[in-house]
This record gives C-alpha cells, structure tokens and sequence, in this order.
C-alpha cells in the first residue's frame, strides 16, 4: 500500500491508489480461497475476510459487496458509532 507517514498531508491520490490496492488484494485472496474442499479433502471451507475500512459511502460498501458474491463469500457489515472521546 502506499506509504504514509506521520506528518504527511492527506493526499487524495495516494488515498485513491491505496484503495484500489486493498480491493485488488483483497479480490486476489478472495479468488485464492475459493477452492471447494478444504486442504485435507475432508469438506467444504469456510472463509472468513475481515475489511476494516470506514467505507462511510454506500458505493464502498458496494465494491466490497460484489467481491464477496463474485466469489461465494459472505458478508457481514458491522457499523460502530463510538464516542468520540474514544477514537481522540
């Protein structure tokens, strides 16, 4: 992913790019993980992808949503509303 350092200003293009970057990744792990059978041939595998992202826009969520069906994932979006104390 591209590097951003402490201090640096934000970027859109380098937020752009690290975005594409992760969502390629994570269609290859997808499309690496689709085997039917599990390694010992004894059934099939369940895979698990966690994508921890604000994706605060529905489209973002939609990206994600279509590499999941493409390849037989699940999908589960959990939204977290924590005080703001808290993220500080």
């Amino acid at each position: 992913f591209a590097e951003r350092r402490a201090g640096d200003a934000y970027r859109p293009e380098v937020w752009k790019a690290s975005r594409s970057e992760a969502l390629a990744q994570l269609e290859r792990d997808l499309a690496s993980s689709a085997s039917p059978h599990s390694p010992d041939g004894g059934g099939d595998e369940k895979v698990l992808v966690l994508v921890d992202d604000s994706m605060h826009l529905r489209s973002m969520r939609r990206q994600v949503f279509h590499l999941a069906r493409k390849h037989g994932a699940g999908l589960v979006v959990v939204h977290l509303d924590p005080p703001l104390a808290l993220c500080l």
